[in-house]
């Protein structure tokens, strides 16, 4: 019989890849759409297509439009406040 940890591990590895996917599957939707928003999970702040920041490296989120990010928790950064 297998432990029942390698079942929690495994288990833990399929919620992984069910989010990766998930997250692709956002970033296709939202592409489609023409328009993205990009978040920081760790700041919970977001970048519109505009701003100087939108291609930040810890920006994982993807919004299909700013009212999107701000349903999910997010506020824009103080340059997409202006």
């Amino acid at each position: 019989m297998i432990p029942l940890f390698v079942h929690r591990r495994a288990l833990s590895g399929l919620l992984l890849i069910l989010a990766a996917l998930v997250a692709t599957l956002n970033i296709a939707t939202s592409l489609q759409a023409g328009v993205a928003y990009y978040g920081n999970n760790a700041t919970h702040k977001f970048h519109a297509p505009s701003c100087r920041d939108y291609d930040c490296s810890h920006c994982t989120a993807v919004f299909g439009g700013r009212d999107q990010a701000i349903k999910a928790g997010f506020e824009p950064c103080k340059i997409c406040k202006q």
